[in-house]
């Protein structure tokens, strides 16, 4: 799990959780931003990296694509669904509060805190 400050948006944190399969990764993307007190979770994205040298990784969010992924190892959608709500609330989340004992909040009570899919 990765952690980003936005500088730019000032008060925007991207995280982003990776599941690796051999070559290819599965990207889920969370952004929080601290006015608004929304957490976005952005779509999938596949990314592709090779061992051979002569051809180029690259990422991609297309619908076809993730489909065809999911396909070769396997996944269903309630499974890709699982795996992203995993990273949200048994990763970051979890970990956040685990981290920050004394937060008044928990995973029971975000407080004032929305998830919005895009």
């Amino acid at each position: 799990m990765s952690i980003f400050f936005d500088k730019k948006k000032k008060k925007t944190i991207e995280v982003i959780g990776i599941e690796d399969y051999k070559n290819e990764s599965l990207r889920f993307t969370y952004f929080y931003n601290l006015n608004s007190k929304k957490i976005i979770i952005k779509k999938n994205e596949m990314i592709r990296v090779y061992d051979d040298p002569t051809k180029e990784s690259y990422s991609t969010s297309d619908p076809k694509e993730i489909e065809k992924f999911m396909k070769k190892h396997k996944m269903t959608k309630e499974e890709l669904v699982n795996k992203k709500k995993y990273f949200l609330y048994d990763k970051l989340l979890t970990d956040w509060f685990t981290y920050n004992p004394k937060s008044k909040f928990s995973l029971e009570d975000l407080g004032e805190i929305y998830v919005e899919e895009k």
